[in-house]
């Protein structure tokens, strides 16, 4: 298993607000379970500080440079997600 806990910008919505990435099983293996949490700053109905949930899986994983590795995950989803990680850090 492995946890992120990050912080989160997406243009007025998120502002440095907190974002948790959960992979229960493998994270670099293609098609493992992948869960986001997050909060936003003020929601597209204008709600304030509102939750959100996304389950979905890993779709892309491929060495971006040396020691780095890229993945993608919850594609299939509205929101998805592109980072970065090295050893332990995404």
């Amino acid at each position: 298993m492995f946890l992120y806990l990050g912080r989160l910008n997406y243009e007025k919505y998120a502002v440095n607000e907190l974002i948790s990435v959960i992979f229960p099983g493998e994270v670099a293996l293609n098609g493992e379970p992948a869960i986001a949490i997050w909060e936003w700053t003020t929601d597209a109905e204008g709600e304030q500080k509102s939750l959100s949930m996304r389950m979905g899986k890993i779709d892309s994983v491929r060495a971006a440079s040396p020691g780095k590795t890229e993945i993608e995950f919850l594609k299939d989803s509205y929101y998805w997600f592109k980072g970065t990680f090295q050893g332990d850090d995404l």
